[in-house]
């Protein structure tokens, strides 16, 4: 993830993303909060077995949608 920041200013590389991803991702992307100084770190959506897996990874961003359609109504 650190090749999509600018390496002299620290945000993150806009264009590159723009030119890398479809336009929703990139907007996601973009929508991250860099905080200079800070490390990362690992984090994960698993399965009811503790798993990762693509799976679960998209079982996760299509629950995700459906509460934003459903606060979108509401």
């Amino acid at each position: 993830m650190s090749d999509l920041i600018s390496p002299l200013i620290g945000t993150w590389d806009e264009e590159l993303i723009a030119d890398v991803f479809w336009p929703e991702e990139a907007k996601h992307i973009l929508s991250i909060l860099l905080k200079p100084g800070y490390e990362d770190s690992v984090a994960w959506h698993f399965d009811p077995r503790g798993v990762f897996s693509v799976k679960s990874g998209y079982h996760l961003l299509e629950d995700k949608r459906e509460q934003e359609k459903v606060r979108q109504t509401v």
